[in-house]
């Protein structure tokens, strides 16, 4: 397979990259096939993982439908000795004497020729910013929120990298990460609100339930659920509803529907509580989760629905609380 090797720079003097100049806002040009990426750490940058791990926070902290999880040791092998497949997995930090030269720092792209999207991304640091090697600026992964004039600031510049690794291109605001150059001693840790912007345009925001309230309602009569969610799921969307705890005197089962048509948000179903004669208030637990036609499963949320004994009846005795089959709760679409 073709690949195509994108970069970006950190030259003397400047954080400057390379390949993706232009004078127009920041724009993701190029997007993962998956929905989260996992970052690592060669032992050469272990110095630096606390700023790594900062500069991916601020990503996800933007809420968009890719994540970036971080391993906090420096246990990941040299991309040259991984499997494809875990390189395909994974965004390697690491450090490198074949940067390009008069740059400090760069970011390599594995694109899918067919499709144009990011099968990989891995990140190298010349190893001359981190060795002190005279004449050569260098690279200082601090928590600090200042760092000294003489030096460029690794989570600054492990942000922006962080950025061409999802796709990002350069933009033309110089207060914000994704500007091609930063003068040392400056830092830059928190990203624009175009950036962000962006990013949430690009890969949208990740299918998620947002709530799912308790209802109440008379028993005999369908009592209507919302399940409020964010994100753009595939249709046809499962929802699976479990039940957790079932009220005494009553059969509860779990029920699965399905959404076959795109609906936005909510999605709606029906409780109903059937039994031959009134019975006393019950309420029942479930947990309800939703299913893309992707496999993208959503979070589990707890919720309630209560039958109330219609007013003025009074239970009948012999079925109250028996567990008799007669009394069920069923969910419809």
């Amino acid at each position: 397979m073709n690949i195509e090797f994108l970069r970006a720079a950190l030259a003397s003097g400047l954080f400057a990259c390379g390949g993706f100049a232009h004078a127009a806002p920041a724009a993701v040009n190029q997007q993962w096939e998956v929905a989260s990426v996992r970052v690592g750490f060669h032992s050469s940058v272990s110095s630096c993982i606390f700023s790594a791990i900062g500069a991916t926070n601020a990503w996800n902290a933007v809420g968009a439908d890719l994540y970036l999880p971080t391993d906090s040791l420096a246990t990941h092998p040299r991309v040259s000795e991984q499997t494809q497949a875990f390189n395909y997995a994974n965004i390697t930090v690491e450090d490198a004497d074949n940067v390009t030269p008069g740059a400090g720092m760069e970011t390599r792209r594995t694109v899918n020729p067919n499709t144009g999207t990011i099968l990989n991304a891995d990140i190298y640091v010349d190893r001359k910013r981190m060795d002190q090697t005279p004449g050569v600026t260098q690279l200082i992964c601090t928590t600090a929120p200042t760092i000294p004039v003489d030096r460029f600031d690794g989570e600054s510049a492990l942000l922006h990298e962080f950025g061409h690794a999802v796709g990002f291109d350069h933009g033309d605001d110089s207060n914000c990460p994704m500007y091609p150059t930063m003068p040392a001693g400056q830092v830059k840790r928190v990203l624009c609100e175009a950036e962000m912007e962006e990013y949430l345009w690009a890969y949208g925001l990740p299918f998620k339930i947002l709530s799912l309230a308790n209802v109440s309602g008379p028993q005999g009569v369908n009592i209507p659920a919302s399940v409020h969610y964010q994100g753009n799921p595939a249709f046809p969307v499962k929802r699976q509803t479990k039940i957790v705890q079932c009220a005494s005197g009553w059969t509860c089962s779990d029920y699965n529907g399905t959404y076959t048509s795109a609906t936005p948000s909510p999605l709606t179903f029906n409780f109903r509580c059937t039994n031959t004669s009134p019975q006393p208030t019950a309420t029942f637990r479930w947990r309800t989760t939703l299913t893309d036609a992707n496999g993208v499963v959503t979070n589990a949320v707890e919720h309630t629905s209560t039958c109330t004994r219609p007013a003025g009846a009074v239970a009948n005795a012999s079925r109250a609380g028996d567990g008799n089959s007669a009394n069920r709760i069923v969910i419809t679409p």
